[in-house]
């Protein structure tokens, strides 16, 4: 992608395990701002990730 045009971060919904209170999220050797949110009983990570950054790695 032309990173002139998508340079805005995106936010991605991630399913994880219902003992996951919190969590990290790294992206590039950066972390990255993540939210931990609880719909209809199942756990989500909401990751802002950024484009042509590489992959995310999530830990507790």
């Amino acid at each position: 992608m032309d990173p002139t045009l998508f340079n805005y971060p995106l936010t991605l919904k991630i399913r994880i395990s219902e003992t996951w209170n919190s969590c990290r999220a790294m992206q590039d050797n950066e972390f990255i701002p993540v939210t931990v949110v609880n719909h209809e009983g199942v756990q989500y990570a909401l990751v802002n990730a950024r484009p042509n950054k590489g992959p995310i790695i999530l830990a507790q």
